[in-house]
């Protein structure tokens, strides 16, 4: 594999509920890349994550990651955290090296400021698990970011902060969402789940949409002169 490869997809075949969503997979994933997994549900998105990630065997074929690759996974089963611990403690037990100065920036980065960090970990909403989660993702220092669903339940705010999270992410990211929105802010290249197959884009959200709508106007008019 090369150097510049985090992932290299071989020939995989992957089943969602008895049904082979995806067959004979082939993909490299560079370093460095930010990609949206999109497609309907049931399409076999997840399922390639948590191949992806290790967490999965394949039906056929193989997932190789990269010399040096660490890898961190999100889902939505992550964030059923619960404690009777603060944020902050919590945080700090997570990462004891760290200074009460650090954690609270990091967590303040996360929107957990000042009185927020000292609400007890069981008391969280869904959004603020998550946002917990992912905080302590990104401090664990991952050169390759696999997530789920990440945005459900957040705010606008806390979106936001994801985005700038991702914006300033200097490794290989692969996420699932559903929130056009995010993957139009955040995604540089698409991997688009259909119909058994999955095929790269090379290109943003806003790029793949106006390329639908002309291969669309195309096909009516080639149907319209026929």
């Amino acid at each position: 594999m090369s150097k510049e490869h985090v992932l290299k997809v071989e020939n995989v075949t992957m089943q969602f509920g008895g049904v082979i969503a995806v067959d004979n997979m082939n993909l490299e994933v560079n370093k460095g890349e930010i990609v949206s997994l999109i497609g309907p549900n049931g399409a076999g998105k997840t399922a390639f994550l948590k191949t992806a990630a290790g967490l999965l065997p394949p039906l056929k074929g193989k997932c190789l990651r990269g010399d040096g690759v660490v890898t961190a996974c999100f889902d939505q089963m992550s964030a059923a955290l619960s404690s009777d611990k603060t944020v902050t403690e919590h945080f700090h037990d997570c990462f004891p090296a760290l200074t009460e100065k650090e954690v609270r920036s990091i967590l303040g980065a996360f929107l957990f400021p000042g009185k927020d960090a000292c609400k007890k970990v069981r008391s969280l909403s869904g959004g603020e698990r998550a946002r917990l989660i992912l905080a302590e993702l990104f401090q664990s220092g991952p050169n390759f970011f696999l997530l789920d669903e990440p945005t459900n339940h957040m705010d606008i705010s806390a979106r936001e902060t994801l985005e700038s999270a991702f914006q300033a992410y200097t490794g290989t990211l692969l996420f699932v969402s559903h929130d056009r929105y995010f993957i139009r802010q955040t995604a540089e290249s698409l991997l688009i789940f259909e119909d058994s197959a999955v095929h790269y884009y090379p290109f943003g959200y806003d790029h793949y949409v106006e390329h639908c709508r002309k291969q669309a106007a195309s096909t009516d008019q080639a149907a319209r002169i026929q």
